[in-house]
């Protein structure tokens, strides 16, 4: 019988390395669900980060219909209201909760919030909380200025229209000024700066996502490698195991049988000895 020190070295000597592939399989599910959660942030950021550009754009086109409607109808809440928008962009009124949804539409009926409001925070804020570079901080600055250009046609017309001034500061009425070649081109302006920052903003967040897809893709081999390893060494294990083991045992019985054999020739040879032992 063999000793058992023999059997339990065989059994250590083949789980060391079960254990060792066990707890890299392990570290690298633990990689591969980080890197699958820093993913879907990465996503969530490029979402934001678009959804923040887009309301830099959205901003000035409720300042162009709100301007545009006081202009129109000399109505003081779209002036207040007008106000309100610039307040809320430059962070010294609150934000309303989920602004990318439709909100001013909804205020120009009765002048009702449809929803809450947030903290007050300035926009460009956000933005760069939300990892904007420096060269797309510097397109929104340049539309925000221009904005600001466009905001003082706007204030001198809807000035003139609370002055009762039919003709504003010149011939053009107020109305005309807002819709003429001039406001136009001021509008362009504000929109091509945010229209060159989307790019950057999409190729960056995108490279994120992409570069946290890739390594990914290299824990999930890494991990189906691993795997592989283990089962080989799991069978390699089992092979070792049963040669130390049953292999042995094996060769004792096949012993056994050849003594017994030998046993059965001599009893053959005894009985027969035996007869003729009798017979004399």
């Amino acid at each position: 019988m063999l000793p058992r020190s023999r059997l339990a070295i065989a059994v250590i000597a083949a789980l060391a390395p079960l254990a060792s592939f066990l707890v890299a399989i392990g570290a690298i599910t633990a990689l591969m669900l980080g890197n699958q959660q820093a993913l879907l942030d990465a996503q969530t950021r490029r979402y934001r980060s678009y959804l923040l550009a887009d309301e830099l754009r959205q901003s000035s086109d409720d300042l162009s219909r709100l301007a545009r409607t006081f202009v129109v109808t000399g109505d003081a809440r779209f002036r207040r209201q007008y106000d309100d928008v610039l307040a809320i962009r430059n962070g010294t009124l609150p934000r309303p909760l989920s602004p990318e949804r439709i909100y001013w539409d909804f205020r120009a009926v009765d002048d009702t919030k449809p929803r809450p409001d947030g903290a007050a925070i300035p926009l460009a804020d956000l933005m760069r909380r939300e990892g904007f570079t420096a060269r797309e901080m510097a397109l929104l600055e340049e539309s925000r200025a221009n904005s600001d250009a466009l905001v003082s046609i706007e204030t001198e017309a809807m000035d003139a229209v609370a002055a009762g001034d039919a003709a504003g500061a010149g011939a053009e009425t107020p109305a005309a000024r807002m819709h003429g070649p001039a406001y136009h081109a001021e509008k362009a302006r504000i929109m091509r700066p945010i229209d060159r920052c989307f790019e950057p903003v999409d190729a960056r967040t995108a490279e994120e996502v992409a570069a946290l897809g890739r390594r990914g893709d290299r824990l999930f081999m890494a991990l189906v490698a691993v795997e592989g390893l283990a089962v080989a060494g799991l069978l390699a294990a089992g092979g070792g195991i049963f040669r130390v083991a049953i292999g042995p045992t094996g060769r004792s019985a096949a012993r056994l049988a050849r003594a017994s054999a030998g046993l059965g020739t001599l009893s053959a040879r005894l009985a027969e000895d035996g007869r003729e032992l009798a017979d004399r």
